[in-house]
Order: structure tokens, then C-alpha cells, then sequence
């Protein structure tokens, strides 16, 4: 196993098709416990197996400003294989996210643009402090 280390504004080490791994139908979510979660799926497009990949997002308040991070790991990740991701939300002021940014041994893969994702009218946003 390796793994590459991501500087961003350099190309990647690798071409793209050999690693290229996609996140969809992002959404927000709340536990039956009652705490909240982005949920999506990552798709695998390459022909080859990953030794782990990793979705995660950045997360904001009302104004814009980031409050940190979530995220969610798999590992042995097989060609055209679908992984059904959970990743907490532990941040009460956290309101809208980043689109996901994906990872994995060959280092930061660049997924297909996405807005901005924000919680459903269901998942109820708490008040700013």
C-alpha cells in the first residue's frame, strides 16, 4: 500500500481515471437518537480495488463562517463498488456544507461540482448563539 500526499494546485500524481470515485445524493439527516448527519453515497468508477477512501466536508454557520469538519471513512473499497456514507454532525451552529471532498491512497480526488449542501426543512436548524 501507498499513499500520496495531496499539494494542492499540483496535478496528481496519477491520471485520473485510475482512481476516480464520485459522491452523490448528499442530504442532511437526523438519528433516531436525534442527532444530525450528511448522508450520501461514493461511488467507485475505476477498474481498480482502494485500500480506504475518505468523504468529508467542511462545515458552516449562518454567516458563512467555518465551525469544522465531518467526515466518514470505508475501507477496502472494491471497482464499482457504492458505499452508503454517515458522517456526524456534532456542531449545534453548523448549517450548511461544503461540497464533499474526496480522499483516498493515491491522494485528493476531485469529484463532480456540487452546491452547496443544506439541511432539509425536516432536519431543524438550531438558533445561532
Amino acid at each position: 500500500m501507498e499513499t500520496v500526499l495531496f499539494i494542492p494546485g499540483l496535478a496528481a500524481p496519477y491520471p485520473e481515471e485510475r482512481y476516480h470515485v464520485e459522491a452523490r445524493e448528499m442530504e442532511w439527516k437526523r438519528s433516531d437518537f436525534g442527532l444530525r448527519y450528511l448522508a450520501g453515497i461514493v461511488i467507485s468508477k475505476t477498474p481498480r480495488h482502494l485500500d480506504w477512501v475518505r468523504v468529508e466536508f467542511i462545515l458552516y454557520n449562518q454567516q458563512g463562517l467555518p465551525v469544522g469538519s465531518t467526515s466518514d471513512c470505508q475501507t477496502d473499497f472494491g471497482p464499482n463498488e457504492i458505499w452508503k456514507f454517515q458522517a456526524p454532525v456534532a456542531q449545534p451552529e453548523a448549517v450548511k456544507a461544503c461540497d464533499p471532498l474526496i480522499s483516498c491512497e493515491y491522494g485528493r480526488v476531485q469529484g463532480k461540482p456540487l452546491p452547496i449542501v443544506r439541511p432539509a426543512a425536516s432536519v431543524k436548524v438550531p438558533a445561532p448563539y
